[in-house]
């Protein structure tokens, strides 16, 4: 399905504590996206080729950072963001980045033990928790016969050890190399955001997953060392695409193993309250 998205990424950023700067900025964020989705919906009503109008919701992409959630933007001040930035946007579509390849929520290697113990035990069990939040802040703005829908953007790389992407209080920088996830790190990507739902008569959080994987992860025609990072070799590519077809486009219906807990990549998945 064809669709128009705003071209920025936005992401859990503190506008909403209350301060007089932070409430500039707010209104004129909220602003600015309400007039690009307008002007979205206005080309939207352009008769193509045939008088035919196309389907095309507009879709904007956030993402997170929860190492920067320590009284300043985590999980509840990003829902109260969200749902004011969303509410008569006019938007169709939330698509959040599930952060784990950029913020090296996995079992990434880290500068040293203390900060591996608190990304274990404080910082990515925040993930489903912003992934609701968002969720939350997408229902809330819906409305009035309009529905926000919330996708979850997965992104499909991590960081290749000893470039410098998982160092410091907040992981990643833009030298880091880049190489394609493993199937059992995908794996565990969709099951943090099957935990993240919040069940009952909501159902599930995300209607719909997409990549995240800036156009080569996915990609086993790209040829060897073409516009990619030292690490993202073409074996890796065509193992993650051949795994993936294997596990997940093969088996639609199959249930899918559990690979690992927020907190322990060894265990299973259990829903946090």
């Amino acid at each position: 399905m064809a669709k128009f998205a705003v071209n920025l990424q936005f992401w859990n950023f503190p506008y909403g504590d209350g301060s007089a700067a932070s409430r500039v900025k707010h209104e004129l964020f909220k602003t600015f996206l309400k007039k690009v989705v307008a002007g979205c919906k206005e080309l939207n009503k352009r008769a193509e080729e045939g008088g035919k109008l196309p389907e095309r919701p507009v879709a904007v992409s956030a993402y997170f950072n929860p190492w920067l959630y320590l009284g300043w933007a985590g999980p509840s001040q990003t829902e109260v963001l969200y749902t004011s930035l969303l509410t008569g946007s006019d938007l169709d579509v939330l698509m959040v980045q599930d952060s784990i390849g950029t913020r090296c929520l996995y079992n990434e290697k880290l500068d040293n033990a203390a900060l591996e113990r608190k990304r274990d035990t404080e910082v990515r069990p925040l993930t489903p928790d912003f992934l609701r939040a968002f969720g939350n802040s997408a229902r809330n703005a819906s409305g009035d016969g309009h529905r926000i829908a919330l996708w979850d953007d997965v992104e499909a790389f991590e960081v290749v050890p000893g470039t410098g992407g998982c160092r410091g209080e907040q992981p990643y920088n833009d030298n880091a190399s880049l190489r394609p996830t493993s199937i059992d790190r995908l794996k565990w990507q969709f099951n943090v955001a099957n935990d993240s739902a919040e069940g009952g008569e909501q159902g599930p959080l995300f209607e719909k997953f997409v990549f995240f994987d800036l156009f080569h992860y996915l990609n086993t025609v790209v040829p060897e060392g073409f516009g990619t990072a030292a690490g993202n070799t073409q074996a890796l590519r065509s193992q993650l695409f051949t795994q993936y077809i294997q596990n997940f486009a093969n088996q639609p219906d199959k249930p899918q193993p559990v690979v690992n807990h927020l907190t322990d990549p060894t265990q299973k998945p259990q829903r946090r309250h």
